[in-house]
């Protein structure tokens, strides 16, 4: 899974790319980037700096294209071609939305069109019929939170609805308080991407 993160100013010009969440134990530098490598000597995660120097790309969560996979491999020698069309954070459907008793909790049923999940979430506004954007399980956030199987007060969770906030997306459209209300016309079980690089048409 990857997850891919920029902002110019708040992250110094550094491209964040996050792999996966296991222990960090050793890390190669260079000039321009720094590769961390887990205890299996996998990839966990790649910072390039002065990023604004490769290539111009709008802040917050970045889609890999084959363009940027051939910048970081010739800047890393990392190949990340694999990762392509690889997006875990999908447009879902709630269906149901039952209070959690005695607590902020909801019991939530969502549709991403390949399958029905259940989620646990904490959001105000979470109701049945709102479009939103799921992290689905093997996603990581692009703070390096890697979204797995979880059990709250008994109730099992199989992945996360995502506020605005949660995926580091500054200056858009989108609701700035709760979980991302995406319009009614997005398309249940599309990757995400196709919402946010088009936010400007909604």
């Amino acid at each position: 899974m990857i997850a891919i993160f920029y902002n110019k100013n708040s992250l110094k010009d550094t491209l964040a790319i996050t792999l996966n969440d296991n222990k960090v134990i050793s890390e190669k530098n260079s000039d321009n980037y720094i590769i961390g490598y887990n205890d299996k000597n996998e990839v966990s995660y790649i910072n390039i700096f002065d990023f604004s120097s490769y290539m111009d790309l709008e802040p917050g969560f970045i889609k890999l294209t084959s363009n940027l996979a051939s910048t970081i491999k010739k800047l890393t020698n990392i190949d990340l071609f694999e990762y392509i069309n690889c997006n875990d954070f999908k447009i879902g459907l709630v269906t149901s939305c039952e209070p959690i008793e005695g607590t902020h909790l909801h019991l939530c049923k969502v549709d991403i069109h390949s399958q029905q999940l259940q989620i646990v979430c904490g959001a105000k506004n979470v109701r049945p019929n709102l479009k939103v954007v799921v992290a689905t399980i093997g996603s990581i956030l692009p703070n390096g939170t890697f979204i797995k199987p979880g059990e709250l007060l008994g109730h099992k969770s199989f992945g996360m609805l995502c506020s605005a906030r949660e995926l580091n997306i500054v200056n858009s459209n989108f609701n700035n308080i709760g979980i991302i209300e995406l319009p009614n016309d997005a398309k249940i079980g599309l990757s995400f991407d196709d919402v946010f690089t088009k936010q400007s048409q909604f």
